[in-house]
């Protein structure tokens, strides 16, 4: 009985210490993920790989905090009734006569699940989340409904605002309600969307990419940007690479880039992503990068790079030639400007040299 005794305990031992060096180590990797929330229904963290990720459970969507890269995600109910699990949209290299999707779900790391849950559940019980009708996908098919004029006249600035005994909460049917009305009430529509656009990131980002799907001219696109950013639209770099890339207009991307300052240092502007559908980017008979190297150059001038992801064309190499130049001339110009150290012109030449001979090799 002695015997048996010891054994047991000894085996009651060596489980506890295990658990107690997971929990440690548990701990470990979640302090290593450097893991935030804004308190509402974002949350931050930091890959294996060094970069930092924001995290929208409302919008269902993941957005690289330095290369503005964004990736819809996915809440998925798991085997038991209490465990889902949160995952994330990525691409795998094409093959050879591979014929399913390239698309593939990866998990997000237990902690972050976790956070992810709790900002969730959290959202879903306040109201801000009405249980899951506001992706992105579910507002990008409601407003590509509204008729060109209809969805125009969205933006005009000379119509009053909502009228707060015209305000209603947050609602968890406010898509159904909105599409049942979209034949029959415009008013209300314009109305609710106007509401909505304030606090829904999914709906703002519905709207931009209607407005760049539209065939209006620059300045008719630029005062819709406008509005945007005037309700709420947190614009980031991905935005600045959308219109760049879509639209090519310099008059929209300095509404981005000047007026709302978004800084586009380190932007990837091809990524995967964009290589695999730069064919949505050609407009008549023009190459789509004849269509956009204005745009291209004005972002590389500004800090952005083209990225790894696909081949280099002549015009492409030209572009990061001369896109890098001016970024070049950009920082010098900046040093040159700071009352605060005045550097030697000698030591600024011999710095520009420095910059060149580092970028032509």
């Amino acid at each position: 009985m002695g015997f048996k005794k010891g054994r047991a305990a000894k085996a009651e031992a060596n489980a506890a210490a295990a658990s107690a060096a997971e929990a440690a180590s548990d701990a470990a990797d979640a302090g290593a993920l450097g893991i935030l929330d804004d308190g509402e229904h974002c949350v931050y963290y930091t890959a294996q790989n060094g970069s930092r990720y924001k995290i929208d459970v409302n919008a269902m969507q993941q957005t690289n905090v330095h290369k503005g890269t964004v990736r819809a995600i996915h809440r998925r109910q798991g085997h038991g009734k209490g465990w889902v699990m949160w995952q994330f949209e990525t691409s795998r290299a094409p093959k050879r006569n591979y014929t399913h999707s390239s698309t593939v779900y990866l998990q997000y790391p237990k902690w972050v699940g976790f956070a992810l849950d709790e900002r969730w559940r959290l959202a879903t019980a306040t109201g801000a989340i009405c249980n899951g009708l506001t992706h992105l996908s579910d507002w990008k098919r409601l407003v590509n409904q509204i008729d060109e004029i209809s969805f125009a006249a969205l933006f005009d600035s000379s119509v009053p605002g909502v009228l707060e005994h015209h305000c209603e909460d947050a609602s968890r049917d406010a898509l159904s309600k909105l599409e049942e009305a979209m034949s029959s009430d415009k008013v209300y529509v314009d109305m609710r969307l106007r509401q909505l656009v304030r606090t829904d990131t999914a709906v703002q980002q519905a709207i931009f990419d209607r407005a760049l799907a539209s065939k209006w001219g620059p300045h008719q696109l630029a005062a819709a940007l406008r509005w945007l950013l005037l309700h709420g639209f947190a614009a980031t770099s991905t935005h600045c690479r959308q219109v760049g890339l879509t639209k090519g207009s310099l008059v929209a991307l300095r509404v981005l880039i000047v007026e709302a300052r978004i800084e586009v240092v380190g932007l990837e502007l091809f990524d995967a992503t964009t290589i695999s559908s730069s064919k949505h980017f050609a407009t008549g008979g023009q190459g789509w990068i004849q269509h956009c190297k204005e745009a291209v150059k004005v972002l590389l001038a500004r800090g952005a790079v083209l990225g790894h992801h696909g081949s280099r064309s002549k015009l492409l190499k030209k572009l990061e030639s001369e896109g890098d130049a001016l970024w070049l001339d950009r920082v010098l110009s900046a040093i040159r400007s700071n009352e605060a150290v005045a550097f030697p012109e000698a030591v600024l030449d011999l710095l520009q040299r420095f910059l060149i001979s580092f970028h032509s090799t």
